[in-house]
């Protein structure tokens, strides 16, 4: 990671998890991984956030930004731009 040229990482929705309750390992293993980010200076980005419980908890790890359901379903992107 540390010899990557690039400024954020993209966490995969497998990390996130949110179908299932997530075990304590499971949660110290992202909030680590989000801090190894952020330690090596690159921002984080979290994909396929889908309840507030994980917003909330991604953004105490201190996961910079986030997407998903959670907050709009997939729209085309005309659509997205009206929105905007």
């Amino acid at each position: 990671l540390k010899n990557l040229n690039v400024d954020m990482i993209k966490l995969d929705k497998a990390f996130i998890n949110n179908k299932n309750k997530r075990t304590k390992n499971e949660e110290a293993v992202l909030k680590n991984i989000v801090n190894l980010i952020s330690e090596l200076g690159m921002d984080v980005i979290a994909e396929g956030v889908e309840t507030e419980e994980m917003r909330e908890l991604l953004t105490t790890f201190g996961c910079q930004y986030l997407q998903g359901w959670y907050f709009s379903k997939a729209v085309p992107g005309d659509e997205f731009m009206k929105m905007l």
